[in-house]
């Protein structure tokens, strides 16, 4: 991980021992996580994801979007490398729906094929390279996965 890399973590890490609400955890206001979700639900309304398809939301954060796709069926799994983060997601997460692991997104701890979609949203900003991680997300898709 590098110095840039370093930065961005420690400021998730502070932000999620520093706040409660899920947009300040993740850096967003809350009109700006509002409008992401917004959107993000009109796009499983519109069948972005098959029914009961797994899903690894990488760079869970709080845990906001498991928490979302878990309600609507599917089998998720949350990755953050920041453990506060990580620990605030299980928290919120009252139904136990996701499930949470730390890791790094350059060298994710999944088999090859485990998804059939992963999310990454305002996480590619966070790194300094994003080839590896972009090779990882690749390698843990299943054939015909977005």
């Amino acid at each position: 991980m590098t110095g840039f890399e370093r930065q961005w973590q420690s400021r998730f890490e502070k932000f999620a021992t520093r706040h409660r609400s899920d947009h300040l955890v993740s850096g967003w206001s809350a009109a700006g996580l509002r409008r992401r979700l917004a959107v993000f639900e009109e796009l499983l309304d519109q069948g972005l994801l098959g029914a009961g398809a797994r899903v690894l939301e990488l760079g869970c954060g709080a845990g906001t979007y498991v928490r979302l796709l878990t309600k609507r069926g599917h089998p998720v799994g949350g990755l953050d490398y920041s453990l506060p983060s990580l620990h605030r997601a299980v928290a919120a997460d009252l139904s136990h729906g996701g499930s949470y692991v730390a890791g790094d997104a350059s060298r994710l701890p999944f088999p090859a094929g485990s998804f059939k979609a992963v999310t990454c949203i305002g996480v590619l900003q966070t790194l300094e390279q994003h080839e590896s991680t972009l090779a990882e997300i690749a390698r843990v898709l299943e054939p015909g996965g977005g």
